[in-house]
């Protein structure tokens, strides 16, 4: 509201007065002319009084609904006081209940959590904790439990059982490693799927990518080198490898460093660049081992080394020395040695036909396994070898069938090596009257563990006589020098007359003795030769007469006739007739038969590792010799059979123990 002052009026001047006649015309001429501008002025000052009313009057009624508002604010403000009061009290009532609810959170809290000083193994598995009672650990609960002085190394799984203050947790995943002694446990929401890694689907690298090293790993057989949390990783230790734990996947790769001197073993799994399967190639520290994951279990693997030559096989053996007994080898030099340990060899069996009975039959004994093995020696090491003798040759004055015998086993041990070689068997004897049929089975060579190979040695052959009035005797098996065992010749003779008289070959270490296949005629003596380079053809006779095997190019041969003779077949090649002083390498010996009157020795054995030749003897003061001295161990024994005489059967080869090294 606004007001106006209101304009002031003019005064109007005296008006004329009869009182004064003198002045009265200019009086009344003066007040007249007054009223002109005295009007205008009173018309203003009306309109402005008019216009203050105006004003005067809203002015009452703004004032008027103040004064209304005035009580209505004075009402709401009572009432907000009001609700203040209440709201507060309400206010009040929330902080108790909250601070209820937060004594019972912390309550709660403290249930879900303990610790526990028990010492367990960061790993999978089940896992004992001694805590605190009161927890909320019900079975099957997920938990956590946390190294409490580095949280990176964790455990996850669940509550197997809590009794007590003793919980049992079954862990199904963890991180880190190590055996801690301080734990935190906690109640956990489930452990979801670990997640992709970043960057598995390929692309452009903006910056250098660099590997970690992990931790050192030990050489074994088979060493873990994917574990680690790293790409690099030092192998330590002498242990030769022969593959390598399984990787995460196909594809995988690690870069190793030799931090010593150990083999890498090539094999099926195990693919070693530049070496032969089977063979191995020694690393020396410093060397540089690329290792490709071509599947998870199969690995292909490159080798730098660390001078810049170029890797080989297994070296050339420079040096050996062998034990012809029981004794100790001690490494000379640290480098890879190759250990052969052959077993002994059985004898054959024997048959002394007395005076009055006609048949026999005895098979050669067989040869004893043979293992080899190479490994990483170091300089002094020692290594002990149990070697068994070959068996002896049976001997009796009585008449009889006696069985061959037996040798005993051998072992080779020390760091790394384990080796055993069974003993050769002993041959099979029989005998009977002068119109018996005799068989004798030939045995299987006996056999070896603990090598990187393992050999059975060479067997005897096999005796089926019918219808006859003689003697057959086979051959000694061979030792299994080239990975397949050769056996003595086989006897088959079919006859209804007397007469005959049969002894096979001994096998070599290249061949099968000669097999005698007899139908018919009244023979004397027949002889095959021995094994060699080849097998021995079959000998198949329907002749009468003294005869003997003599074929080109198959090893060994005898020579039999009425006057005293040295018969002899020790391995030649290439189709010489062979005498007592002839020789040849792995040669078996030819089968031998005498008749009176013979009186010096008609049997040498078999070559080097050879089997002796099959011994039929018609006569008096008869003795094989022994080994040639200095000569290697041969085969196994022969069978040996004889009449109305007094003989000696030949022994079974010792065994031998043979280490190479290549420096």
């Amino acid at each position: 509201m606004s007001v106006t002052a209101p304009v002031p009026a003019d005064v109007l001047p005296v008006g004329p007065s009869i009182d004064d006649p003198d002045n009265f015309d200019n009086a009344a001429d003066a007040f007249v002319a007054a009223q002109r501008p005295f009007g205008t002025q009173m018309n203003a000052l009306g309109v402005n009084v008019y216009a203050n009313a105006i004003d005067a009057a809203g002015s009452a009624t703004a004032a008027a609904a103040s004064a209304t508002a005035a009580s209505g604010s004075a009402a709401a403000s009572a009432n907000s006081a009001s609700a203040s009061a209440t709201s507060a009290t309400a206010s009040a009532a929330s902080s108790a209940s909250a601070a209820a609810s937060a004594a019972a959170s912390a309550a709660s809290a403290t249930g879900l959590t303990a610790t526990s000083a028990t010492s367990n193994v960061v790993g999978t598995g089940s896992r004992t904790f001694a805590t605190q009672a009161g927890k909320q650990f019900s079975t099957n609960v997920n938990l956590k439990m946390v190294d409490a002085a580095n949280p990176a190394n964790a455990m996850y799984g669940t509550a197997a059982s809590y009794s007590g203050t003793s919980l049992v947790a079954t862990v199904t995943s963890y991180e880190g490693s190590g055996t801690i002694t301080s734990w935190i446990i906690s109640v956990v929401g489930q452990r979801g799927a670990t997640g992709a890694t970043g960057g598995v689907a390929g692309g452009n690298l903006t910056g250098a990518l660099n590997d970690a090293r992990a931790a050192d790993v030990a050489s074994a057989s088979a060493p873990d080198i994917w574990s680690g949390s790293g790409n690099y990783v030092v192998i330590t230790g002498p242990v030769a490898i022969t593959g390598f734990a399984a990787a995460p996947q196909a594809g995988a790769r690690r870069r190793a460093l030799a931090g010593g001197a150990f083999p890498l073993t090539a094999g099926a799994n195990l693919v070693v660049k530049g070496v032969p399967s089977g063979q191995s190639f020694v690393c020396s520290p410093g060397d540089e081992i690329d290792v490709y994951a071509e599947t998870a279990t199969k690995f292909r693997v490159t080798v730098t080394k660390g001078d810049g030559t170029a890797i080989t096989g297994t070296p050339s053996f420079n040096h050996c020395e062998v034990l012809p007994s029981s004794g100790v080898f001690t490494a000379r030099v640290t480098g890879v040695h190759r250990f052969t340990l052959q077993g002994a060899c059985g004898s054959g069996g024997y048959v002394n036909l007395g005076a009055t009975n006609f048949a026999g039959a005895a098979t050669g004994g067989s040869a004893g396994g043979r293992a080899v093995r190479t490994l990483f020696c170091v300089a002094g090491q020692t290594y002990t070898a149990a070697l068994a003798a070959g068996a002896a040759g049976n001997f009796s004055i009585t008449a009889g069938a006696y069985q061959g015998i037996t040798a005993g086993s051998s072992t080779f041990t020390g760091p790394g090596l384990a080796l055993t070689a069974n003993g050769g068997l002993g041959g099979v004897a029989t005998y009977g009257a002068s119109t018996a049929s005799v068989s004798a089975a030939g045995v299987t060579g006996g056999a070896a563990t603990g090598g990187d190979f393992n050999y059975t040695g060479g067997g005897s052959g096999s005796i089926s006589a019918t219808g006859i009035s003689g003697r057959a005797a086979t051959g000694g098996g061979a030792v299994n020098w080239r990975g397949t065992a050769y056996n003595s010749g086989s006897i088959t003779i079919t006859a209804t007359f007397s007469g005959v008289i049969a002894c096979s070959g001994g096998a070599g270490v290249g061949g099968n003795g000669a097999d005698i296949v007899m139908t018919a005629g009244s023979v004397q003596g027949m002889s095959s030769g021995g094994g060699s380079a080849g097998a021995a053809p079959t000998f198949t006779t329907t002749a009468s007469g003294y005869q003997a095997q003599n074929v080109t190019g198959s090893g060994p041969f005898a020579q039999i006739s009425t006057t005293p003779l040295q018969l002899a077949g020790t391995g030649a090649r290439a189709g010489t007739n062979a005498s007592a002083s002839s020789s040849g390498a792995g040669g078996g010996g030819a089968g031998a038969y005498g008749t009176n009157p013979f009186t010096s020795a008609i049997c040498l054995p078999g070559a080097s590792l050879g089997g002796w030749g099959g011994i039929v003897v018609d006569s008096v003061n008869y003795s094989p010799i022994a080994l040639p001295a200095g000569s290697l161990p041969a085969g196994a024994g022969p069978g040996v059979v004889f009449f109305n005489n007094n003989v000696q059967a030949p022994p079974g080869g010792d065994a031998w123990a043979l280490i190479e090294c290549a420096a």
